[in-house]
């Protein structure tokens, strides 16, 4: 079984690590469990780290998604005015 090793403190600049699978030894003929184990702790671990960067926590979503989004939306809208536009033309033709 392959250890990996991940920072405890999942602080920018800490670097104290650990096995994270060491306490999983007692389950070793249950390979599939154990993946799923470890899986879900390294997620958990990815995700306080992201929660306890302050930079991350307080901006957010980049700029550039958001402005992708807003572009995309306005486009759509367009698209509506468009064709309600043509369903007015065809409606006076009729």
């Amino acid at each position: 079984m392959a250890t990996t090793i991940l920072a405890r403190g999942c602080r920018p600049g800490v670097e104290v690590h650990h096995p994270i699978d060491g306490d999983l030894g007692h389950m070793g003929h249950d390979e599939h469990l154990t993946a799923k184990i470890i899986r879900k702790r390294q997620e958990e671990m990815i995700r306080r780290a992201r929660l306890l960067n302050p930079r991350t926590r307080a901006l957010g979503i980049p700029h550039d998604i958001l402005n992708a989004q807003v572009a995309e939306k306005a486009k759509a809208g367009e698209a509506d005015l468009a064709e309600d536009a043509f369903y007015a033309a065809s409606a006076t033709m009729q």
